[in-house]
């Protein structure tokens, strides 16, 4: 329980750096975290999409989906939610989303470590990690040089904030 209570407070404090850059910096952040996370112009589109198309509800389930969690926080600050309302969705969201987490950390977590301490399989599975991640950073290079990096004034352009 405690696990829960404190990953939770460090994900929603982490929440608020994108939630007060985007309340203070608007659709200009969006286009500076996009340079940072190699986002590309789609990938926000289909996120302020998705977040128009949910409201604040989209912050309940942006922990459960990569991109949306990205820009989730931010979109909220530039689309003026209050910041009670914020806090609300967020906690309720990260709660939900760390106690799946310890969930799954304690039902296979000694085997967990058991595998990665004996088993020799375990230099596949690494493997197969950087591989992942590797191909995750590609391809989204890939889609930044195809769609083009996000920039603030495309940014503007789809995302007239409520």
């Amino acid at each position: 329980m405690r696990l829960i209570i404190v990953a939770t407070i460090g994900a929603v404090l982490g929440d608020h750096v994108p939630y007060t850059a985007g309340r203070l910096a608007g659709t200009r952040m969006l286009g500076l975290y996009c340079k940072v996370t190699l986002g590309s112009t789609r990938c926000i589109e289909r996120t302020l999409e998705y977040f128009r198309r949910f409201g604040p509800a989209a912050l309940l389930l942006s922990r459960f989906s990569t991109s949306v969690r990205i820009f989730a926080s931010a979109c909220a600050g530039c689309g003026r939610i209050t910041y009670r309302r914020y806090l609300a969705l967020d906690i309720v969201g990260t709660v939900v989303y760390t106690a799946l987490c310890v969930l799954v950390g304690y039902l296979i977590g000694q085997r967990a470590v058991v595998f990665f301490t004996t088993d020799r399989r375990r230099w596949l599975f690494l493997g197969f990690v950087v591989l992942a991640a590797a191909t995750l950073m590609g391809y989204r290079l890939w889609r930044r040089f195809r769609y083009g990096g996000a920039r603030a004034a495309d940014i503007e352009k789809v995302y007239e904030p409520g």
